[in-house]
């Protein structure tokens, strides 16, 4: 679950880029395989910068860079910046856009495409 919704800021002079001008917290409670639960909480720090859903401008008409996705979009270019484990990353996208109430067919085309395309991502700065 999020803290709340984030507040984003354009970028002058960088078109399709965002920055968070507060914290943003993500909750995530996982069954552990022993009877219990396991809790992580995400926070991603105000100034963190994001292009959001990276979807080619051709697709933004059924997958715009908002979406009922946008926070977990923002979860996940911010876990490519801090994991090692890209499929990591990609699975609590998954989870996070079921939690931001998004239609399944739209989190399996993200999902994938994420898995296909992501990796040329991870670690930008």
């Amino acid at each position: 679950m999020f803290s709340s919704e984030p507040k984003l800021v354009p970028i002058e002079g960088r078109p399709g880029w965002w920055t968070l001008d507060e914290d943003l917290q993500y909750h995530i409670q996982a069954y552990d395989g022993d009877g219990g639960y396991a809790s992580v909480m995400v926070q991603i720090p105000a100034g963190f910068e994001t292009d959001l859903a990276s979807t080619p401008r051709w697709l933004w008409p059924v997958l715009p860079p908002f979406g009922s996705y946008l926070k977990a979009t923002v979860l996940h270019d911010y876990l490519y910046r801090i994991l090692k484990n890209r499929f990591l990353a990609d699975a609590l996208f998954r989870v996070a856009m079921r939690k931001c109430g998004t239609i399944y067919p739209v989190r399996l085309a993200m999902y994938c495409a994420v898995r296909v395309f992501g990796g040329r991502h991870q670690g930008e700065d």
